[in-house]
Protein backbone atom coordinates (compact mmCIF):
# COMPACT_ATOMS: atom_id res chain seq x y z
CA UNK A 1 0.00 0.00 0.00
CA UNK A 2 1.16 3.37 -0.83
CA UNK A 3 0.98 6.63 0.73
CA UNK A 4 -1.83 7.78 -1.63
CA UNK A 5 -3.84 5.02 -0.82
CA UNK A 6 -2.97 5.30 2.68
CA UNK A 7 -4.43 9.04 2.99
CA UNK A 8 -7.22 7.89 1.22
CA UNK A 9 -8.22 5.26 3.14
CA UNK A 10 -7.81 7.26 6.03
CA UNK A 11 -10.06 10.02 4.86
CA UNK A 12 -12.72 8.14 4.41
CA UNK A 13 -12.45 6.65 7.79
CA UNK A 14 -12.55 9.97 9.04
CA UNK A 15 -15.73 10.87 7.21
CA UNK A 16 -17.74 7.97 8.03
CA UNK A 17 -16.91 8.84 11.78
CA UNK A 18 -18.39 12.29 11.00
CA UNK A 19 -21.58 10.98 9.35
CA UNK A 20 -22.05 8.26 12.30
CA UNK A 21 -21.39 11.09 15.13
CA UNK A 22 -24.01 13.67 13.59
CA UNK A 23 -26.85 10.75 12.85
CA UNK A 24 -26.29 9.30 16.70
CA UNK A 25 -26.83 12.52 18.47
CA UNK A 26 -28.96 15.27 16.89
CA UNK A 27 -29.82 13.48 13.91
CA UNK A 28 -29.97 15.90 11.53
CA UNK A 29 -28.46 14.47 8.45
CA UNK A 30 -30.65 13.10 5.58
CA UNK A 31 -32.99 16.26 6.00
CA UNK A 32 -34.75 14.99 8.98
CA UNK A 33 -34.79 15.33 12.78
CA UNK A 34 -34.70 12.72 15.31
CA UNK A 35 -36.05 15.64 17.90
CA UNK A 36 -39.35 15.95 16.10
CA UNK A 37 -39.79 12.35 16.29
CA UNK A 38 -38.90 11.70 20.26
CA UNK A 39 -41.65 10.67 22.61
CA UNK A 40 -42.74 12.83 25.03
CA UNK A 41 -43.06 12.57 28.25
CA UNK A 42 -46.74 11.49 29.16
CA UNK A 43 -48.18 14.94 30.01
CA UNK A 44 -50.35 15.85 32.42
CA UNK A 45 -53.93 18.05 32.85
CA UNK A 46 -53.59 21.81 32.89
CA UNK A 47 -54.13 24.17 36.16
CA UNK A 48 -57.79 24.18 35.19
CA UNK A 49 -58.10 20.38 35.24
CA UNK A 50 -58.98 19.87 32.10
CA UNK A 51 -57.17 17.60 30.66
CA UNK A 52 -54.00 18.19 28.19
CA UNK A 53 -55.44 18.27 24.66
CA UNK A 54 -54.14 17.75 21.11
CA UNK A 55 -55.91 19.21 18.01
CA UNK A 56 -55.68 15.87 16.24
CA UNK A 57 -53.93 16.37 12.25
CA UNK A 58 -54.59 14.82 8.80
CA UNK A 59 -52.75 11.33 8.90
CA UNK A 60 -52.98 10.96 13.08
CA UNK A 61 -54.63 8.18 14.65
CA UNK A 62 -54.94 7.17 18.42
CA UNK A 63 -51.91 4.80 17.86
CA UNK A 64 -49.62 7.64 16.54
CA UNK A 65 -50.73 9.57 19.81
CA UNK A 66 -50.25 7.06 22.09
CA UNK A 67 -46.58 6.50 20.85
CA UNK A 68 -45.77 10.34 20.53
CA UNK A 69 -47.20 10.81 24.16
CA UNK A 70 -45.82 7.58 25.50
CA UNK A 71 -49.38 6.48 26.67
CA UNK A 72 -51.62 3.57 25.52
CA UNK A 73 -54.59 3.66 23.16
CA UNK A 74 -56.40 1.86 25.93
CA UNK A 75 -55.83 5.27 27.87
CA UNK A 76 -57.22 7.50 24.97
CA UNK A 77 -60.32 5.57 25.02
CA UNK A 78 -60.89 6.00 28.96
CA UNK A 79 -59.88 9.38 28.92
CA UNK A 80 -62.13 10.62 26.04
CA UNK A 81 -65.17 8.27 26.82
CA UNK A 82 -67.69 10.96 27.45
CA UNK A 83 -66.60 13.46 25.46
CA UNK A 84 -69.37 15.10 23.01
CA UNK A 85 -69.51 13.43 19.85
CA UNK A 86 -66.76 10.70 21.20
CA UNK A 87 -67.36 7.31 19.26
CA UNK A 88 -64.17 5.38 19.48
CA UNK A 89 -60.66 6.07 18.21
CA UNK A 90 -61.72 4.81 14.81
CA UNK A 91 -63.98 7.49 14.39
CA UNK A 92 -62.05 10.62 15.03
CA UNK A 93 -61.83 13.50 12.93
CA UNK A 94 -58.62 15.81 11.77
CA UNK A 95 -59.83 18.83 13.73
CA UNK A 96 -60.75 16.87 17.26
CA UNK A 97 -59.92 17.99 20.11
CA UNK A 98 -58.36 14.04 21.80
CA UNK A 99 -57.59 14.00 25.82
CA UNK A 100 -54.05 12.39 26.04
CA UNK A 101 -54.03 12.71 29.75
CA UNK A 102 -56.35 12.28 32.29
CA UNK A 103 -58.62 15.71 33.38
CA UNK A 104 -61.94 17.43 32.94
CA UNK A 105 -63.19 17.11 29.04
CA UNK A 106 -62.71 19.86 26.78
CA UNK A 107 -65.16 21.65 24.81
CA UNK A 108 -65.60 19.87 21.13
CA UNK A 109 -64.29 21.46 18.04
CA UNK A 110 -66.55 24.66 16.62
CA UNK A 111 -67.85 24.56 13.17
CA UNK A 112 -68.50 28.17 11.16
CA UNK A 113 -72.42 26.91 10.23
CA UNK A 114 -73.30 26.11 14.12
CA UNK A 115 -75.70 28.72 15.55
CA UNK A 116 -76.90 26.73 18.58
CA UNK A 117 -75.53 23.86 21.10
CA UNK A 118 -71.85 23.66 22.05
CA UNK A 119 -70.06 23.80 18.75
CA UNK A 120 -71.09 27.17 17.62
CA UNK A 121 -68.09 29.28 17.47
CA UNK A 122 -67.30 30.93 20.60
CA UNK A 123 -69.19 28.72 22.88
CA UNK A 124 -67.94 28.65 26.73
CA UNK A 125 -67.45 25.18 28.31
CA UNK A 126 -70.22 24.86 31.31
CA UNK A 127 -69.12 24.53 34.75
CA UNK A 128 -70.51 20.74 34.43
CA UNK A 129 -69.47 19.15 31.43
CA UNK A 130 -73.10 16.89 31.50
CA UNK A 131 -75.12 21.06 30.62
CA UNK A 132 -72.62 20.79 27.73
CA UNK A 133 -75.99 20.41 25.28
CA UNK A 134 -77.35 23.43 26.89
CA UNK A 135 -74.43 25.49 25.91
CA UNK A 136 -75.57 28.93 23.72
CA UNK A 137 -79.62 27.93 23.21
CA UNK A 138 -82.21 29.03 20.54
CA UNK A 139 -84.00 32.23 21.38
CA UNK A 140 -87.87 31.15 23.71
CA UNK A 141 -89.86 28.40 21.93
CA UNK A 142 -87.15 27.33 19.52
CA UNK A 143 -85.09 24.20 19.63
CA UNK A 144 -81.70 23.42 18.64
CA UNK A 145 -81.37 20.16 16.57
CA UNK A 146 -78.43 17.64 16.39
CA UNK A 147 -76.83 19.71 12.84
CA UNK A 148 -76.88 22.89 15.09
CA UNK A 149 -79.62 24.66 13.62
CA UNK A 150 -82.86 26.62 15.13
CA UNK A 151 -86.68 25.38 14.60
CA UNK A 152 -89.95 25.38 16.30
CA UNK A 153 -91.33 21.66 14.25
CA UNK A 154 -91.12 18.18 15.62
CA UNK A 155 -87.89 17.59 13.47
CA UNK A 156 -85.56 20.05 15.45
CA UNK A 157 -87.96 19.76 18.82
CA UNK A 158 -88.65 16.14 19.25
CA UNK A 159 -86.19 14.05 21.45
CA UNK A 160 -86.27 11.55 18.86
CA UNK A 161 -85.04 13.41 16.03
CA UNK A 162 -81.46 14.20 18.60
CA UNK A 163 -83.07 17.41 19.71
CA UNK A 164 -80.44 19.14 22.10
CA UNK A 165 -82.02 21.84 24.10
CA UNK A 166 -85.23 23.27 24.42
CA UNK A 167 -86.79 19.73 23.08
CA UNK A 168 -90.15 18.97 24.01
CA UNK A 169 -93.87 18.84 22.72
CA UNK A 170 -94.52 22.54 23.87
CA UNK A 171 -92.12 24.21 21.70
CA UNK A 172 -94.40 22.40 18.70
CA UNK A 173 -97.92 22.37 20.52
CA UNK A 174 -98.45 26.16 19.78
CA UNK A 175 -98.51 25.75 16.32
CA UNK A 176 -100.89 22.92 16.75
CA UNK A 177 -103.14 25.42 18.62
CA UNK A 178 -102.92 27.64 15.82
CA UNK A 179 -103.98 24.98 13.08
CA UNK A 180 -107.19 23.94 15.11
CA UNK A 181 -108.39 27.17 15.80
CA UNK A 182 -108.40 27.62 12.89
CA UNK A 183 -109.89 24.56 11.83
CA UNK A 184 -112.76 25.82 14.04
CA UNK A 185 -113.31 29.02 12.84
CA UNK A 186 -113.86 27.34 9.03
CA UNK A 187 -116.03 25.41 10.53
CA UNK A 188 -117.97 28.01 12.28
CA UNK A 189 -118.16 30.55 8.90
CA UNK A 190 -118.93 27.68 6.38
CA UNK A 191 -123.08 28.82 6.07
CA UNK A 192 -123.11 30.85 2.69
CA UNK A 193 -125.83 32.47 4.20
CA UNK A 194 -126.26 33.91 7.89
CA UNK A 195 -130.05 35.12 8.84
CA UNK A 196 -131.07 37.25 11.27
CA UNK A 197 -134.45 38.42 12.03
CA UNK A 198 -135.43 41.09 13.82
CA UNK A 199 -139.61 42.23 15.01
CA UNK A 200 -141.21 45.26 15.79
CA UNK A 201 -144.88 45.32 17.25
CA UNK A 202 -147.29 48.75 16.31
CA UNK A 203 -150.40 49.05 18.47
CA UNK A 204 -153.47 49.46 16.67
CA UNK A 205 -156.83 50.40 18.56
CA UNK A 206 -159.16 47.66 16.96
CA UNK A 207 -155.82 44.93 15.78
CA UNK A 208 -152.40 43.74 16.17
CA UNK A 209 -150.36 42.95 13.43
CA UNK A 210 -146.50 42.29 13.65
CA UNK A 211 -143.83 42.55 10.54
CA UNK A 212 -141.11 40.70 10.34
CA UNK A 213 -138.25 41.89 8.40
CA UNK A 214 -135.15 39.38 7.53
CA UNK A 215 -131.88 40.29 6.41
CA UNK A 216 -128.81 38.58 4.43
CA UNK A 217 -125.25 39.04 4.84
CA UNK A 218 -122.82 38.18 1.94
CA UNK A 219 -120.89 34.96 2.08
CA UNK A 220 -118.17 35.20 4.33
CA UNK A 221 -115.08 34.04 2.48
CA UNK A 222 -112.71 31.72 4.37
CA UNK A 223 -108.94 30.40 3.65
CA UNK A 224 -108.06 26.99 3.67
CA UNK A 225 -104.31 27.42 3.57
CA UNK A 226 -102.80 26.98 6.77
CA UNK A 227 -101.60 30.46 8.65
CA UNK A 228 -98.60 31.30 7.66
CA UNK A 229 -95.66 30.45 10.54
CA UNK A 230 -94.12 32.92 12.49
CA UNK A 231 -90.29 33.94 11.43
CA UNK A 232 -87.38 35.26 12.93
CA UNK A 233 -84.92 37.48 11.24
CA UNK A 234 -82.25 35.42 9.84
CA UNK A 235 -78.85 35.87 7.69
CA UNK A 236 -79.30 35.84 3.97
CA UNK A 237 -75.44 34.96 3.50
CA UNK A 238 -73.30 32.66 5.07
CA UNK A 239 -69.71 31.91 3.92
CA UNK A 240 -66.64 30.40 5.85
CA UNK A 241 -63.32 31.27 4.49
CA UNK A 242 -60.57 28.56 5.54
CA UNK A 243 -56.59 28.61 5.82
CA UNK A 244 -56.56 24.94 5.02
CA UNK A 245 -58.10 22.80 2.81
CA UNK A 246 -61.34 20.61 3.34
CA UNK A 247 -63.26 22.86 5.66
CA UNK A 248 -62.05 21.21 9.07
CA UNK A 249 -58.54 22.08 10.07
CA UNK A 250 -56.94 25.52 10.37
CA UNK A 251 -57.96 29.66 11.33
CA UNK A 252 -61.23 30.95 9.14
CA UNK A 253 -62.55 34.09 8.66
CA UNK A 254 -67.05 33.88 8.80
CA UNK A 255 -68.39 36.35 7.21
CA UNK A 256 -72.26 36.93 7.12
CA UNK A 257 -74.95 39.49 5.84
CA UNK A 258 -78.12 40.22 4.78
CA UNK A 259 -78.19 42.23 1.60
CA UNK A 260 -79.69 41.36 -1.24
CA UNK A 261 -78.08 41.81 -5.15
CA UNK A 262 -80.12 44.91 -5.59
CA UNK A 263 -77.63 46.62 -2.41
CA UNK A 264 -74.62 44.79 -2.51
CA UNK A 265 -71.60 46.36 -0.51
CA UNK A 266 -67.92 45.92 -1.45
CA UNK A 267 -66.03 44.01 0.85
CA UNK A 268 -62.24 44.06 1.75
CA UNK A 269 -60.84 41.58 4.19
CA UNK A 270 -58.03 43.86 4.85
CA UNK A 271 -60.60 46.87 5.76
CA UNK A 272 -62.79 47.23 8.41
CA UNK A 273 -65.47 44.86 8.55
CA UNK A 274 -67.81 45.21 12.01
CA UNK A 275 -67.68 42.09 14.27
CA UNK A 276 -70.71 42.77 15.96
CA UNK A 277 -73.51 40.48 14.64
CA UNK A 278 -76.74 41.56 14.28
CA UNK A 279 -80.19 41.03 12.18
CA UNK A 280 -79.45 44.30 9.70
CA UNK A 281 -75.34 44.10 9.20
CA UNK A 282 -72.47 42.45 7.63
CA UNK A 283 -69.70 40.81 10.19
CA UNK A 284 -66.65 39.44 9.85
CA UNK A 285 -64.77 37.37 12.39
CA UNK A 286 -61.01 35.85 12.18
CA UNK A 287 -61.34 32.43 14.23
CA UNK A 288 -58.12 31.14 15.55
CA UNK A 289 -56.85 28.30 17.51
CA UNK A 290 -59.15 26.42 15.72
CA UNK A 291 -62.23 27.96 16.52
CA UNK A 292 -61.33 29.24 20.21
CA UNK A 293 -60.78 32.83 19.62
CA UNK A 294 -61.68 35.59 17.01
CA UNK A 295 -60.54 39.02 16.61
CA UNK A 296 -60.86 41.91 13.88
CA UNK A 297 -60.71 40.35 10.32
CA UNK A 298 -57.85 43.04 9.51
CA UNK A 299 -55.42 40.51 11.98
CA UNK A 300 -55.37 38.01 9.12
CA UNK A 301 -53.62 38.19 5.99
CA UNK A 302 -54.63 35.06 4.75
CA UNK A 303 -56.13 36.48 1.02
CA UNK A 304 -55.88 33.00 -0.65
CA UNK A 305 -58.29 30.32 1.19
CA UNK A 306 -57.89 27.02 0.76
CA UNK A 307 -60.84 26.27 0.65
CA UNK A 308 -64.36 27.89 1.98
CA UNK A 309 -68.22 26.90 2.72
CA UNK A 310 -70.79 28.46 1.33
CA UNK A 311 -74.16 27.69 3.39
CA UNK A 312 -76.73 29.98 2.29
CA UNK A 313 -76.34 33.16 -0.78
CA UNK A 314 -73.70 33.08 -2.83
CA UNK A 315 -70.95 35.81 -4.00
CA UNK A 316 -68.50 37.25 -6.71
CA UNK A 317 -65.41 37.65 -6.14
CA UNK A 318 -62.83 39.95 -7.38
CA UNK A 319 -59.21 40.53 -7.82
CA UNK A 320 -58.51 44.37 -7.08
CA UNK A 321 -58.98 45.98 -3.95
CA UNK A 322 -62.32 47.79 -4.90
CA UNK A 323 -64.61 44.83 -6.63
CA UNK A 324 -64.10 45.96 -10.10
CA UNK A 325 -61.66 43.16 -11.74
CA UNK A 326 -63.82 39.71 -11.33
CA UNK A 327 -62.35 36.82 -10.26
CA UNK A 328 -64.71 34.54 -9.79
CA UNK A 329 -67.94 33.26 -8.45
CA UNK A 330 -69.16 30.91 -5.80
CA UNK A 331 -73.02 29.48 -5.88
CA UNK A 332 -72.32 26.31 -4.73
CA UNK A 333 -73.19 25.35 -1.28
CA UNK A 334 -70.73 23.43 0.58
CA UNK A 335 -67.22 22.83 0.89
CA UNK A 336 -65.70 23.76 -2.10
CA UNK A 337 -62.34 25.00 -3.42
CA UNK A 338 -59.81 26.80 -5.96
CA UNK A 339 -59.80 25.37 -9.70
CA UNK A 340 -63.04 23.38 -9.00
CA UNK A 341 -64.11 24.81 -12.06
CA UNK A 342 -63.62 27.75 -14.28
CA UNK A 343 -65.15 30.40 -12.44
CA UNK A 344 -63.83 29.05 -8.67
CA UNK A 345 -61.65 32.06 -7.30
CA UNK A 346 -58.14 32.24 -6.14
CA UNK A 347 -58.31 34.97 -4.15
CA UNK A 348 -60.11 36.97 -2.18
CA UNK A 349 -58.83 40.62 -2.46
CA UNK A 350 -62.10 41.84 -3.30
CA UNK A 351 -65.84 40.77 -2.95
CA UNK A 352 -70.07 40.97 -2.59
CA UNK A 353 -72.29 38.64 -1.25
CA UNK A 354 -75.99 38.30 -1.33
CA UNK A 355 -79.10 36.34 -1.32
CA UNK A 356 -82.31 37.00 -1.88
CA UNK A 357 -84.22 34.06 -0.40
CA UNK A 358 -84.28 34.18 3.57
CA UNK A 359 -82.94 31.84 5.69
CA UNK A 360 -84.84 29.03 6.35
CA UNK A 361 -85.62 29.37 10.05
CA UNK A 362 -88.20 27.51 10.14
Amino acid sequence: MNAMNFIQIFAISLFWNHITALTSSEGYLWGSSSKALQKRNAPVAGADGICFTHTLQRGENCATLASTYSVSVADIEIWNTGSWGWKGCPEIMPGDFICVSSGGLPMPKALPDAVCGPQTPGAVRPANYVDLASVKPCLPGGCCSRWFQCGNSSAFCDPDNGCLSGCGSFAFKEVADVLKKEAHKQATLTTSVVSTTSTTSKEKPTSESTTSTTKTKKPVAVSTDPPEPETEPGIDWVITLYEEKGCECGNYYALQGHNTDKNMECLNLQAWISTEITNDKTSCRWWTERGLKWQKCTKSKLLEPKSWYLKFGGCSVFTDPNCQVDGGHISKKGCHGPKESYWSPDEFTSFMCFNNTPWPYI
